[in-house]
């Protein structure tokens, strides 16, 4: 395994014109992935996904849900594994609990899916995925993404990132993930479906996405 960086790592990437300085913060608590795994991650994504995001903070001891169930008077959810926060000048992603690499990706993907969806995404093309792709079917890749089509759009992000096979077996949701999110045209990407999620390895998918 490669030697871990004591201190948070800056991720600086060129999207066209511009720039994103992405922190990465507290991954040097944990042994599981390096932070120059993370910026592979996140550079097999589109550019613009990571446009304006500009933390991701590992915190396994929950400060940040601490101060935000203290501040709602509300209480800590210990069953929550991560969550994308906005306001005006932050957006960032917090992780706070992950049982294995592959684990990790599911999760950093999912955090996305919802910054992309929230952030990233017109009115149109959420109301979209709303009526339309997702009324379309009543398949979901996982339980959770059934919740809501915010959490099935988050799931159908991290599925086509990490296991687009299961994905694939739902092809309205595919389609515009694929083509509609990732900017693939149609008949340049192929995943044979399968049922089952594969487990077997460490590292996600990484579709060819250009």
């Amino acid at each position: 395994m490669a030697k871990l960086n004591a201190q948070p790592f800056n991720y600086n990437h060129r999207p066209g014109p511009g720039r994103v300085n992405l922190l990465l913060s507290g991954f040097y608590k944990q042994r599981l992935v390096t932070n120059e795994q993370i910026v592979e991650a996140l550079s097999a994504l589109p550019s613009r996904h990571i446009e304006g995001l500009q933390v991701i903070k590992y915190d396994p001891e929950r400060e940040i849900q601490r101060a935000l169930a203290t501040t709602k008077n509300v209480r800590i959810e210990r069953h929550v594994m991560g969550a994308f926060y906005y306001a005006s000048d932050l957006a960032g992603i917090v992780i706070y609990r992950f049982d294995n690499e592959l684990d990790f990706y599911h999760m950093l993907y999912h955090e996305l899916g919802h910054y992309v969806f929230l952030r990233i995404l017109n009115q149109a093309l959420r109301d979209e995925w709303i009526y339309r792709v997702r009324g379309s079917t009543s398949l979901f890749v996982s339980h959770y993404a059934a919740t809501t089509a915010v959490e099935d759009f988050a799931e159908c992000y991290a599925h086509f990132c990490v296991f687009p096979q299961v994905l694939a077996k739902i092809p309205a949701k595919m389609r515009f993930i694929a083509e509609t999110v990732f900017y693939l045209k149609r008949g340049t990407y192929d995943f044979a479906p399968t049922d089952e999620q594969d487990n077997s390895g460490t590292k996600p998918a990484y579709p060819q996405l250009y």
